[in-house]
């Protein structure tokens, strides 16, 4: 799969970006009772451009769990992203990255629910790197965002 992006300005020619992405999911439902509400996913992201992008993150995994049963449902992920440029020099980056994130809802009726989510449940911080001349890279900035909680009711009307 290619796309040609075009952004104005000078710092951001027509750059021909590539990738591929592979996924995977299996119901579980030929597990015993209650297992069989089961559900695991993957999925892999592979992409790269002509030039060095910034924030297009080379690699990207993903993979987690759900489970469903009558008018419950919750799950969780975990997310890996690879180092992604900053700077179209590439001497900045935002380091590798793994977090966590949860969520579920309650089923009131067909057309209505109650949710949550929960992201960044492992409060990984996000680093902002510099490549050095001399020596290894070195951290220049490291925000740490806490979990974001959001709740709320879904309807169709």
């Amino acid at each position: 799969i290619a796309r040609l992006l075009r952004r104005s300005g000078r710092f951001f020619p027509e750059t021909l970006v590539r990738g591929m992405e592979l996924e995977y999911r299996q119901s579980l439902s030929f597990l015993p009772g209650v297992l069989k509400g089961l559900t695991v996913h993957a999925n892999y992201s592979r992409t790269y451009a002509e030039v060095i992008y910034p924030s297009l993150a080379p690699h990207r995994i993903a993979g987690g769990l759900s489970y469903s049963i009558g008018r419950v449902g919750i799950y969780t992920n975990m997310n890996w992203s690879a180092d992604t440029p900053r700077s179209t020099n590439g001497n900045n980056y935002t380091r590798h990255r793994l977090d966590a994130d949860m969520g579920g809802a309650y089923r009131i009726s067909s057309r209505a629910s109650f949710f949550f989510t929960a992201k960044n449940i492992l409060n990984t911080p996000q680093i902002q790197m510099t490549n050095r001349i001399a020596g290894p890279a070195m951290a220049t900035l490291e925000e740490v965002w806490g979990t974001e909680w959001v709740f709320g009711f879904k309807g169709s009307f």
